[in-house]
């Protein structure tokens, strides 16, 4: 009993556990992650950010709006790291305007988002709707977590009355007129128990429209994918311990199985 004990304590992810846990998320997710190659997989066992481009098909075998996706293993608690990215107070994107206007109280809800770019660009702006995937962490005995989103195609007429009415106090009724509709806007978070490790993967399309090259704007996603989880997870250990804390203020936050995250 006891070498097992001792063998369950010095677990750690290996390249078959990161390939099976990749085909069980999968099987019960709402948006498939590409599979990962033995090489890619020792990346991530280095602790490298492993970041792949997938075009991907629609049911009519066309080629779909390119997305950037990375992949990360980290050694905090999927619960802290999910808290990092999720919260709002953190803002994890400097050029990005983000207001929640709908909402179930849980972690169904609905999201407006600017983006200022530098002159001579054009801005561009969004609306997607955001939910947890209750139904994935059931069916992995809350090992996996999924939160996907998806593009409003009306998006800018149904958040029209909020511009209006001022909600949003760094985004003009001049600004959000001239601003560009994002043609696609969907990804995902997905934070999986691996071995007393936490693998994570972040997903997002990189379309904007306009003048804009999606090769460019590939390329710059790209370039920024590395920070991006790396802060956060920088972020999920020094700052969300203290933020997130018992006897504070904050609003209860939750996690992808739709039940309350325990504060610290």
């Amino acid at each position: 009993m006891l070498s097992i004990l001792i063998s369950l304590a010095f677990a750690a992810p290996d390249s078959s556990s990161i390939k099976t846990t990749i085909d069980t998320f999968n099987k019960f997710s709402q948006v498939q992650i590409p599979q990962l190659s033995s090489a890619q997989r020792q990346k991530l066992l280095n602790g490298e950010v492993v970041k792949t481009i997938d075009k991907g098909k629609d049911a009519d075998g066309n080629i779909k709006a390119g997305k950037a996706i990375a992949y990360y293993i980290s050694t905090l608690p999927k619960a802290q790291l999910w808290l990092s990215f999720q919260d709002n107070h953190f803002q994890v994107q400097e050029n990005t305007i983000e207001y929640r206007f709908k909402s179930d109280g849980i972690d169904k809800m609905s999201w407006y988002g600017f983006m200022d770019l530098p002159w001579p660009m054009s801005d561009r702006h969004w609306v997607v709707d955001v939910w947890n995937n209750h139904s994935l962490a059931e069916k992995t005995n809350n090992a996996m977590w999924e939160h996907p989103w998806k593009l409003q195609q009306d998006g800018v007429r149904e958040f029209q009355p909020f511009i209006d009415a001022g909600k949003v106090k760094k985004v003009s009724q001049k600004m959000y007129r001239e601003a560009v509709y994002l043609p696609a806007c969907d990804g995902l978070w997905a934070m999986m128990d691996l071995e007393g490790s936490t693998l994570m993967v972040y997903s997002a399309t990189a379309t904007v429209g306009g003048s804009i090259p999606e090769g460019l704007m590939m390329k710059l996603l790209m370039s920024n994918l590395n920070s991006f989880i790396k802060d956060g997870e920088k972020r999920a250990k020094t700052q969300v311990p203290k933020h997130y804390r018992q006897g504070g203020s904050h609003e209860t936050m939750y996690g992808g199985d739709g039940k309350p995250i325990t504060k610290f």
